[in-house]
């Protein structure tokens, strides 16, 4: 399922399981949702170079949780646990990461992530047990290292003060207009795989903007050689059953490598660029089997070939 690069037989099981008239990409809701538009946003690194554009290669939604598979490069899953897991200062003024994050449970592939006194699940998977549990030691070597503290290591089954209280400060207009829009932020990480199912980036760098909308912006990093494939993307976004209530703005027209959407009912909005951009940078060309894992992927794409 070019949505989520789910296996067909995983796909077709999922939507076997759902209720009769569910939707077969299902939605998240309430505090679910909040949860994965906080994690959306902290994943959102510049040009983090891994073999998929956002260092995720499949996702399995379900109603109330979400299952990642993410890039197995070790350096990539430190870089993903350092994003998400919360810290705060010595002197408790501040918090990095997503605040109330938490480790549920470790598993042989992964580990599940929640937020204690809320509904929310979200498992991360893809590399051995070994890789996550040697990850998530460094990430606290290096918050040691920084006079930070890991507060889910400090309060692994609550909340801290300082969480609490930033979470308070958040109350504002800013915050409060990125809340109304989670639903665009986590609808776009359950569909997360069209950037490498669909569209033909070998890099991605996102952000959050904020004035009197709520506007989820990327520059992708695409082959200079290959055409981008901006209108299969926009068509796949807004599809009627499978995308997002949205739908291309005019204002894409100003570009010939900018697409706009915007919410059919809203004021949120996305807006990709297609940037044309050779891989060719060190951090790419150091590691070449991995570049060329990625082109012919992305050649697969373009023939009309996802698997």
């Amino acid at each position: 399922m070019v949505y989520t690069n789910e296996r067909y037989r995983i796909a077709f099981q999922a939507i076997r399981e759902l209720s009769p008239g569910s939707c077969p990409l299902p939605a998240a809701g309430g505090d679910q949702e909040l949860f994965e538009a906080a994690i959306f946003a902290h994943i959102l690194k510049p040009y983090r170079f891994g073999l998929h554009p956002l260092r995720i290669a499949q996702t399995r939604p379900y109603p109330e949780s979400l299952v990642l598979v993410v890039d197995t490069s070790e350096r990539l899953v430190f870089d993903m646990l350092r994003d998400l897991l919360p810290s705060a200062d010595r002197e408790g003024e501040e918090v990095q990461g997503v605040e109330g994050l938490r480790i549920l449970r470790w598993r042989d592939d992964g580990l599940e992530l929640h937020r204690p006194g809320q509904r929310t699940l979200v498992r991360l998977a893809g590399a051995p047990h070994a890789v996550w549990r040697r990850a998530e030691k460094q990430v606290v070597d290096d918050l040691e290292d920084s006079g930070y503290r890991a507060c889910w290591r400090t309060h692994p089954d609550a909340w801290t003060e300082v969480e609490r209280l930033q979470e308070r400060d958040d109350e504002g207009w800013y915050t409060g207009l990125a809340r109304r829009g989670a639903w665009l932020a986590s609808g776009l990480l359950r569909r997360i795989a069209l950037f490498h199912t669909t569209a033909i980036p070998w890099a991605a760098d996102g952000w959050r903007g904020l004035s009197s909308e709520l506007l989820w912006k990327f520059d992708l990093a695409c082959y200079p050689d290959l055409p981008p494939r901006m209108e299969e993307l926009a068509a796949a976004l807004t599809d009627p059953r499978f995308g997002l209530p949205m739908q291309t703005s005019a204002r894409s027209l100003r570009s010939p490598r900018r697409l706009r959407l915007a919410a059919t009912h809203g004021s949120e909005a996305l807006e990709l660029f297609f940037a044309p951009w050779e891989a060719d940078g060190d951090q790419w060309m150091a590691d070449l089997q991995r570049a060329r894992v990625v082109r012919e992927r992305v050649e697969r794409v373009v023939a009309g070939v996802t698997r």
